[in-house]
């Protein structure tokens, strides 16, 4: 009996509401942070259909205040370092209440973007120009010895010996010390007394994704919508060094094909597309968003569409579908197919995740353990 109540107390003390777990506070300048961040996250995602350029695409975050005016850069360095502008806006509020404040002691924050990130003008030229801006462009910046890092909100601390914070004046020596001021792509939290947040590749670059598969989809649709079938498609492996991607006829597993690079003005409306043995068929071109041609997203959505004369229609999961999107993630290193990805091979291995989807027939299945991202068309008109 005394075992059975020391039990039973023991149990009753296991049951007892303690009340909520303690929330962990967050000052003041974190909060501030993590708000800069998010509005910097919101300004790159939505930033064709918001802000300066159509043509550019999502993704681009802007130039820092380089000096003391409040405003973003119209293009900046390859590493920009400067204040954060106050020349946005979002639905998370004005960026200007997120920066410095005369009437309290708070230091402006720092922001610094690298690459193809940072706001410039839309790319020109070849897949490999300097510029383009797609799911498998590598961030340049390291935080803490942690690759993957596309930009950094620092909150500068109180002026150590030596700095001078002048107004009118942005210099990076007066606010940022060691590693974060020495000009390279290498950024630290030890370094001095400033506090950093960081913006990853998968904070940004999965959500710009799922827009360049929701409007290739949207193009495709609209084909099929105007001209009763779907278009013949590009084959892996025949982009040329310009940008050209030539369709082949009745060839529905592939990329949207773009006969010329479509940065060029006066771009052709009708493509011919060419079979194996010779044969032609002409078809219209689908109309693509520029931003989305000009970053080559078309190569990184992998289609197959239903053509009533060119084989059989695509399943997934066992379910007939019209059309299936494949939006391609980075390429792995240990996919499920065991092969090692590298877009220098134009086999299906190296873009799509699991062997059951790579091997060219019609049948699918949604796996889990890649990065590839599926968009579907229901079957018969979509």
């Amino acid at each position: 009996m005394v075992l059975v109540a020391l039990g039973s107390l023991s149990l009753l003390s296991l049951l007892v509401w303690r009340g909520p777990p303690t929330a962990v506070p967050i000052d003041g300048e974190t909060h501030r942070l993590m708000q800069a961040r998010s509005a910097l996250i919101e300004y790159a995602v939505s930033y064709p259909q918001n802000y300066h350029s159509s043509s550019a695409g999502p993704g681009k975050f802007p130039c820092p205040d380089t000096n003391g005016n409040g405003n973003s850069g119209p293009r900046c360095a390859a590493l920009a370092m400067g204040l954060l502008p106050r020349d946005f806006a979002t639905s998370l509020g004005a960026v200007q209440e997120l920066q410095h404040d005369t009437s309290t002691a708070t230091e402006p924050l720092w922001w610094v973007v690298a690459g193809p990130y940072r706001n410039r003008p839309a790319p020109s030229g070849s897949p490999s120009h300097a510029m383009v801006l797609n799911s498998d462009t590598v961030p340049v910046l390291t935080l803490d010895g942690v690759a993957d890092v596309i930009g950094l909100v620092i909150a500068p601390g109180p002026p150590l010996a030596g700095q001078a914070r002048l107004p009118g004046t942005v210099r990076v020596e007066d606010y940022l010390e060691g590693e974060n001021a020495d000009g390279d792509t290498a950024f630290s939290r030890a370094a001095g007394n400033d506090r950093i947040v960081a913006i990853r590749w998968r904070d940004v670059m999965p959500l710009v994704e799922r827009q360049a598969v929701a409007a290739v989809r949207a193009s495709v649709r609209g084909y099929y919508l105007a001209h009763g079938r779907f278009p013949h498609l590009g084959r892996l492996g025949a982009l040329d060094s310009a940008g050209d991607l030539p369709c082949s006829a009745c060839h529905m597993q592939g990329w949207v094909s773009v006969p010329r690079y479509r940065a060029a003005a006066g771009a052709a409306t009708m493509q011919t597309c060419v079979d194996a043995l010779g044969g032609a068929v002409e078809q219209p071109v689908v109309d693509l968003p520029a931003w989305l041609v000009r970053n080559f997203w078309h190569t990184r959505v992998w289609l197959h569409l239903a053509g009533d004369d060119c084989g059989a229609a695509p399943r997934v999961d066992g379910r007939a579908v019209s059309g299936v999107f494949v939006g391609v993630g980075p390429p792995l290193e240990m996919p499920p197919s065991g092969v090692r990805q590298t877009r220098a091979v134009p086999a299906l291995e190296h873009y799509l995740d699991h062997p059951v989807n790579t091997d060219g027939d019609h049948l699918y299945t949604r796996y889990p353990g890649g990065n590839d991202t599926w968009v579907l068309l229901s079957p018969g008109a979509p």
